[in-house]
């Protein structure tokens, strides 16, 4: 058990320092996932956060944030670039959206944003109550938007025994000023630290709460203000990477690309910027010599604002004007700036969902599984790393809320964390649907009545037996009315030459 009473005041210093130089100041090392440069250190994961963050809400370049000058200088960025062709804010909000999107079936969980399986009646109970109490429907968004965002996120679970309930809380990255994991990185000692106002008094102060298996104590201001023995046995957090790495912090989907982002908007603004000054071009005048003023200095041109767009017009006589703007090839430089896009799409697969939206595509959910193979496996893993998160968070709730013996959790006990009696699987969430289009359904079913088998082929695309044999009759009726109308017919040609009816029986 580590004594943060003796260390606190050493470390203090060390900490305010720490957020203000993570704030102020950009460091390239803090985003190099490597031991020697200090990853999982809290002032290097500090300043990764506010950097991704600063992505997320296209700030990156404003003077938001604090160190946009300088990091615009160290990266060779244009002086006035701006946040033109940032795909990040989008692509936090599709990666939230199919992870957990959606509504919670809480009667059954088979389908909707959380769908579960392997669990009996009486697990479905506790999970249904747990979330309830949770507010699922908010707190899964807010789960994978922040981790999508920073990279890291955490699940901490809340042993509320005043209100005799247990609830699941997101837990700030930014608060977590240690974390250290087992050997299957299940987290074993955290240290969380904020700022929090007291109640009575209106002051600020630090208030610190250290856990690990044994026990849990409390810091406010830098003194010890409560302590008891952990009666759980282990530590209720569960620790989220975004995208995994091997040094038990994550990394957001961008953190490789944003460099290229960088330089599409760096292009972006000066193509936008130059293209406005040839709207409102500057121009030079030669042939005229100007008035000179009482203080010998020339005096400006005469002028008018009887333009249509009240623009000045300027009388230059026989002079000759031209525009001080430099030769753009728009075509060519948007030529570029595409290519420098498509980059990036190939960086984060997972913005190809929005160009099937854009082009109205109507292939089936099937036929763009198999065009976007890679965004599925993409939105795989993280579906993986958050389901996996989420169900391990919930069996900790779930065992301590058995261990207060609250309501519907009672046939349970602490051990069934470990033992594995509250078992239970979370599906990732569909991505496409698997159902056909409609004019894929209308080919297929066309080409299902005309085989040799067609209950079968009905029975595959998805028809109930009670629609199949509806669908059959139909034919067969439709076939008897073909068969009618050509013996008519025939019939009537017979009798028109002349020839005998039975015959044509």
């Amino acid at each position: 058990m580590v004594n943060l009473g003796r260390a606190w005041m050493a470390m203090k210093h060390g900490v305010y320092t720490g957020f203000t130089s993570a704030y102020n100041t950009y460091n390239a090392n803090n985003h190099v996932a490597e031991l020697e440069f200090n990853f999982a250190d809290y002032n290097t994961r500090l300043a990764r956060y506010w950097h991704n963050r600063r992505y997320a809400d296209n700030t990156i370049y404003h003077s938001v944030n604090r160190y946009a000058s300088s990091y615009k200088l160290e990266e060779s960025l244009y002086k006035h670039i701006r946040g033109l062709r940032n795909p990040i804010g989008r692509l936090v909000q599709m990666e939230t959206a199919k992870v957990f999107g959606g509504v919670i079936n809480y009667e059954t969980f088979a389908d909707g944003a959380i769908k579960i399986n392997g669990a009996d009646d009486q697990l479905l109970s506790a999970i249904r109550q747990l979330y309830q109490w949770s507010n699922m429907d908010m707190l899964k968004t807010l789960y994978v938007r922040e981790g999508a965002t920073m990279g890291d996120i955490a699940l901490k679970v809340v042993d509320d025994t005043d209100r005799n309930r247990v609830r699941l809380e997101v837990l700030d990255p930014r608060k977590v000023h240690d974390v250290k994991f087992d050997e299957v990185g299940n987290v074993k000692e955290i240290d969380i630290r904020y700022e929090r106002q007291n109640a009575k008094t209106g002051k600020w102060h630090e208030y610190c709460e250290f856990i690990d298996n044994d026990h849990f104590e409390i810091f406010e201001g830098g003194n010890r203000t409560d302590g008891w023995d952990n009666p759980y046995g282990f530590v209720p957090v569960e620790w989220t990477q975004h995208v995994s790495t091997t040094l038990n912090f994550g990394v957001t989907s961008f953190h490789q690309t944003r460099h290229k982002i960088d330089n599409l908007n760096d292009l972006v603004t000066l193509i936008h910027d130059n293209v406005r000054k040839i709207v409102n071009a500057k121009f030079t005048v030669s042939g005229i010599r100007p008035d000179v003023g009482t203080n010998g200095s020339p005096t400006t041109l005469s002028t008018t604002g009887d333009n249509r767009d009240n623009s000045p017009i300027i009388y230059v006589g026989d002079g000759e004007m031209k525009a001080l703007v430099s030769p753009l090839d728009i075509s060519g430089a948007l030529e570029a700036a595409l290519s420098q896009q498509k980059e990036i799409e190939n960086d984060l697969p997972q913005l190809a969902l929005q160009s099937i939206r854009d082009s109205n595509s109507n292939l089936s959910g099937v036929a763009i599984k198999n065009m976007y193979s890679d965004t599925v496996d993409v939105f795989g893993e993280l579906q993986g790393n958050y389901n996996s998160s989420l169900k391990s968070a919930t069996q900790m709730a779930i065992s301590i809320a058995s261990f207060r013996r609250y309501d519907d959790f009672r046939g349970y006990n602490l051990d069934s964390y470990q033992s594995g009696v509250i078992d239970f699987g979370i599906r990732p969430k569909d991505l496409f649907s698997d159902e056909l289009t409609t004019m894929e359904r209308i080919e297929a079913t066309s080409i299902a009545l005309q085989s040799t088998a067609p209950e079968l082929m009905l029975k595959e695309i998805g028809y109930s037996p009670d629609e199949i044999q509806e669908a059959l009759g139909r034919v067969s009726r439709s076939q008897l009315r073909q068969q009618a109308l050509a013996i008519r017919e025939q019939s009537n040609q017979a009798v028109a030459s002349g020839g005998n009816i039975e015959d044509v029986a």
